[in-house]
């Protein structure tokens, strides 16, 4: 059975669709600095982190310091505060990387890493 996929919605684990606020996309080694206007919705143009992909990752470098930034796999096994800057695998699909900008009692954006396949030409 085909399903219809809405581009403006993700689904978590359990199937429960989530609408998506914004994307990138990331070129290889070429770093990013993400602002406040994508992790809290806000448009004062302050870098809040710095992403970089490289063949099978993301370095992640927090520029904005004070934000409780929790770094979650789907699986659960891993999850913890990331402080000041890390590289999270992309190779294992098992492990669907999220980056949440607050603590889980607190409304927030959550930053999903997805791996899209090149497109044959």
């Amino acid at each position: 059975m085909k399903q219809n996929v809405d581009p403006s919605h993700v689904l978590d684990h359990a199937g429960k669709a989530h609408q998506v606020i914004d994307s990138m996309v990331l070129s290889e080694d070429e770093p990013v600095v993400v602002t406040d206007r994508f992790t809290v919705g806000t448009h004062r143009g302050e870098p809040q982190l710095s992403l970089r992909f490289t063949q099978n990752s993301i370095d992640i470098n927090i520029l904005k310091p004070g934000i409780c930034w929790m770094l979650r796999t789907k699986n659960g096994k891993g999850d913890h505060r990331l402080a000041h800057q890390e590289t999270i695998p992309l190779h294992d699909v098992k492990n669907d990387w999220r980056l949440h900008t607050n603590t889980p009692d607190k409304l927030h954006r959550v930053i999903q890493f997805l791996r899209i396949a090149e497109v044959p030409r």
